[in-house]
């Protein structure tokens, strides 16, 4: 199963007692994936979608709100919903009144809120369960790694994403994000909104608020995962580039000291800068720490590092010439 898959049914599986938070439920599943149909008594209410438990458990709390038990669908390949197998309830008017109007949707029989109402979403636990509606109504997650429903590999990064179809309401959960310290933007598409959050940490804080501890376990562990892997090839890197730098020394060093032995000998140098020419030619392959090592009487490591500076310095004093061609 995959993560999204994972979540899902976890937050499916959260209960719900108090009568407001039912109906902040209902309000984010409706406003995530219902869709009205005109009756000449006002709204009809249709909910379609591809997991049965959700459309299930929305029909549970309808009928405890209006005393009416909703009849469930199945639908093959809703050309809507990408050719999938959904699952739908449908809502007659005097239904759907009742049910919109708890849910802060509707004011009037033909008169849709494009506002969420403070009853809605003004209370932390209220807040909670309309953001689990929506989620599990048109959220969307993927990770580093894993594809969007956690079956396929991307490297896009962390993406926690709500698809609304109307812009004023799509707004208002960006805001109600950035309230819970989500830095959540939204992105408008040819016929949608998408509310997004790109921060991993971030993604994590909204999974341990909407108590879907699986998912945020899965996500704190990613991030641990990868700044280990980042540290790893950062140490990595760094012993590549020090390598590098000692083999582009060491090459220095070897070509003074050849200039040295050429123009003037190195017996005419002073004992400490011959012996420390002598290592150094014999080991061209060794840092500068590891010719210490092997070094009969080795100086300290600044004191090495004078020597070879040194003989650097003397090379300088010689310009080689090319023989001449005939």
């Amino acid at each position: 199963m995959s993560l999204l898959n994972d979540t899902k049914q976890e937050l499916l599986e959260n209960k719900i007692s108090s009568p407001c938070c039912k109906r902040a439920f209902l309000a984010g599943v409706i406003r995530g994936a219902g869709s009205l149909s005109l009756e000449p008594e006002g709204f009809g209410l249709i909910l379609q979608h591809p997991v049965p438990e959700l459309i299930e458990k929305c029909a549970v709390l309808v009928k405890k709100l209006t005393g009416v038990q909703p009849e469930i669908s199945k639908k093959e390949k809703d050309r809507i919903l990408g050719n999938k197998i959904v699952y739908e309830m449908k809502l007659d008017a005097a239904t759907t009144r009742v049910v919109l109007t708890s849910a802060g949707i509707v004011d009037s029989p033909y008169s849709v809120l494009h506002q969420l109402p403070e009853e809605i979403v003004g209370k932390p636990c209220c807040l909670r369960s309309f953001l689990q509606g929506l989620f599990l109504a048109a959220g969307s997650l993927s990770l580093p790694e894993s594809g969007g429903d956690g079956s396929v590999k991307t490297s896009k990064g962390y993406h926690l994403e709500f698809t609304l179809t109307d812009r004023d309401i799509a707004e208002q959960v960006k805001d109600l994000l950035i309230g819970l310290n989500i830095n959540a933007k939204l992105r408008e598409r040819k016929t949608t909104y998408a509310v997004y959050v790109k921060n991993g940490n971030e993604i994590s804080d909204f999974f341990a608020e909407m108590k879907a501890m699986k998912a945020y376990f899965a996500i704190v562990n990613t991030i641990i995962g990868r700044l280990a892997r980042n540290s790893a090839n950062r140490q990595a890197n760094c012993i590549v580039a020090n390598a590098d730098r000692a083999v582009e020394t060491a090459t220095k060093h070897i070509a003074a000291i050849r200039k040295i032995d050429r123009a003037i000998g190195l017996n005419n140098l002073d004992e400490t800068l011959r012996e420390t020419a002598r290592y150094r030619l014999e080991h061209p392959d060794l840092s500068v720490a590891e010719l210490l090592r092997i070094m009969p009487n080795p100086p300290s490591k600044s004191g090495l590092n004078h020597r070879l500076r040194k003989l650097l310095e003397i090379a300088e004093q010689f310009k080689e010439t090319e023989p001449s061609k005939h």
